[in-house]
């Protein structure tokens, strides 16, 4: 029974753990840098993130991307997304262009995306990355961390 017992919270430990693993995300700001950890959510003007365990609130006016995938976005991806518009990059590909609205919630977070056809809300898990602006250090996200 014990053996048992063990085994169980073995493995919810180990599931909470991939939970926990999707909220994160890499902020790239505009002026290049990169800033990783737990994106917590996005209020009023701020997105909140944890990063080694303290949180920090960058100003939405500084991002640019927000990446919830590893792998740069490299020069011919920009051409994917009208130019001054921002957009959500599905891991599926898909491209869904409109204004961020909300991110909130917790594993997975839930981002609320105002499109011309209306709200749309998405998963963190379904999303590779969401576009606010192009940096304005390189025209790709390559180089990072």
């Amino acid at each position: 029974m014990l053996k048992r017992t063990i085994g169980l919270a073995v493995a919810f430990l180990t599931l909470s753990g991939v939970a926990v693993a999707q909220d994160h995300a890499t902020l790239l700001l505009r002026s290049g840098q990169h800033i990783s950890g737990q994106l917590v959510e996005l209020s009023g003007l701020d997105f909140t993130i944890t990063v080694g365990g303290v949180e920090r609130l960058i100003p939405t006016r500084d991002v640019a991307v927000i990446e919830f995938t590893s792998g740069d976005l490299e020069d011919a991806d920009w051409t994917h997304i009208p130019e001054h518009q921002q957009a959500v990059w599905l891991k599926s590909g898909t491209i869904v262009t409109g204004q961020l609205y909300d991110i909130s919630g917790s594993s997975p977070l839930k981002i609320t995306f105002q499109t011309p056809t209306g709200t749309r809300e998405f998963s963190s898990a379904e999303v590779g990355r969401i576009v606010l602006a192009k940096p304005s250090q390189s025209s790709g996200t390559s180089g990072k961390h």
